[in-house]
C-alpha cells in the first residue's frame, strides 16, 4: 500500500448486478466516506483502481457503495475482500481518542510495567467495540479496544500499553 493511501473500508463483496459493493468501515467515521475520490484495492495489494462514489447507502453497520467506474457485478468482483482507502491529504481530522486503522497497525504492544507483547497486526470492527489483533510467542490474540484494558496510545512513540486481564493473551 502507498504511504499516502488511508483504508477507510473493507469490501466485504459485491452486490446485485449493476458493480456495487458491500462495505464495512474501519475504525473511522461515515463522514470519512464523504471525499470526491478513493482508491479500490484488491485482497492481494496488486490491483488498484481510482473510484469515485456516486451513492452510498446505509445498512446498518454496513453500506452499499455505487461507484462511476465500477460498470458491472464483473468489474466489482475483482475488488471483493479488498479496501477503499482515501489519500492523507483527504483525511479528516479526528477527535483525541480516534485513530486512523493505518496509524496503529505496527505499534508496540506493552503491558503497564512497559514489557512487550507483542506487535498490533490488525484492527476489527465489532458491534460493541473494535478488536486489536496482537501477534504475540507466534501466536495471535484479539484485544477489545476498550479504556479498561487499553490504557493509553502513543502514536509519537508507535505504543499502546495494556492491562491484560486474566486468560487474555492465552
Amino acid at each position: 500500500m502507498a504511504a499516502d493511501l488511508y483504508r477507510v473500508a473493507r469490501i466485504l463483496r459485491s452486490h446485485g448486478l449493476a458493480g456495487e459493493w458491500k462495505i464495512q468501515l474501519m475504525g473511522t467515521r461515515s463522514e470519512q466516506l464523504n471525499v470526491g475520490k478513493w482508491v479500490a484495492e484488491d485482497r492481494f495489494g496488486q490491483q488498484r483502481a481510482e473510484v469515485h462514489p456516486e451513492s452510498i447507502r446505509w445498512t446498518g453497520s454496513t453500506a452499499i457503495v455505487r461507484c462511476r467506474e465500477m460498470e458491472d457485478r464483473t468489474a466489482a468482483d475483482r475488488f471483493t475482500g479488498g479496501y477503499l482507502s482515501v489519500r492523507a491529504e483527504d483525511l479528516l481530522v479526528l477527535s483525541e481518542g480516534e485513530y486512523y486503522v493505518e496509524d496503529l497497525i505496527g505499534l508496540a504492544v506493552l503491558d503497564e510495567e512497559q514489557h512487550r507483547v507483542g506487535t498490533l497486526s490488525d484492527v476489527l470492527k465489532n458491534a460493541p467495540h473494535d478488536l486489536y489483533e496482537v501477534e504475540h510467542d507466534g501466536r495471535r490474540s484479539l484485544i477489545p479496544a476498550v479504556d479498561e484494558i487499553v490504557r493509553s496510545i502513543d502514536l509519537v512513540q508507535r505504543t499502546m500499553t495494556i492491562r491484560p486481564i486474566p486468560g487474555l493473551l492465552e
